[in-house]
C-alpha cells in the first residue's frame, strides 16, 4: 500500500482523477483565454474615442519586426459598433462565468468522489487486515481503527485535489 496519500488517491481512482484534470485544463483553458479576450476587448472599446468599428475577438500574434496592424492575424473576429461590444463583451463574460462556475463544480464532484473512493478503500484494506489476523494478533489490530482515522484526517483535502491542482498550475503556467 502507498504510504503517499495523493498517490494512494491516484490508484484508487485514475480515472477519476484523469477526467478531472481534462475537464479542468481541456474545457477552463480556453474558457479562461475567452475571458481574457473579452476582457481585452472591452477595455479597448472603452478607452477609444473614435466612432469606428471594433474587432471582437480578434486575434493577431505579434511578431518582432512587425508593427501595429502588420501582425499575422490568427482569427480576424467580428467587426462590431462601439456601442454593440460592451453589450456583448459583457453578456459573453456572464455566460463565461456561468459556464466556468458550472465546470467547477463538475470537477469539484470529480474530485471528492475520489476522496470517497480512497477513504473507501482505505478503510477496506483496515477491514481486511483484521480479519485475516490470526487470534492472537487480533489485540494488536485493535489500534488499527484508530490509525487509519488519523491516515484519512491527515490526507483531508489533499486527496482530491492532489494531482488536479498541480495541472491547473501547470495550465495556468503555460496560458500566461
Amino acid at each position: 500500500m502507498e504510504r503517499d496519500p495523493v498517490l494512494f488517491a491516484w490508484a484508487s481512482s485514475p480515472r477519476r482523477h484523469a477526467a478531472a484534470l481534462a475537464l479542468a485544463v481541456g474545457l477552463g483553458g480556453p474558457l479562461a483565454l475567452f475571458v481574457l479576450l473579452c476582457l481585452r476587448d472591452l477595455i479597448a472599446v472603452l478607452t477609444r474615442s473614435s466612432p469606428d468599428f471594433l474587432p471582437f475577438l480578434r486575434i493577431a500574434l505579434p511578431l518582432p519586426g512587425h508593427h501595429g496592424h502588420e501582425a499575422p492575424i490568427l482569427f480576424p473576429g467580428w467587426s462590431l459598433p462601439p456601442t454593440e461590444l460592451p453589450l456583448i463583451a459583457l453578456t459573453s463574460l456572464a455566460a463565461a462565468a456561468l459556464l466556468l462556475a458550472a465546470l467547477g463544480a463538475a470537477v469539484a464532484y470529480l474530485c471528492f468522489s475520489v476522496q470517497a473512493r480512497a477513504t473507501a478503500r482505505l478503510r477496506a484494506r483496515a477491514t481486511e487486515a483484521i480479519l485475516a489476523s490470526p487470534p492472537g494478533a487480533r489485540e494488536d489490530l485493535r489500534a488499527l481503527p484508530g490509525l487509519v482515522g488519523q491516515a484519512l484526517a491527515r490526507m483531508g483535502p489533499l486527496a482530491a485535489v492532489g494531482i488536479v491542482v498541480p495541472g491547473l498550475t501547470l495550465a495556468a503556467i503555460l496560458l500566461a
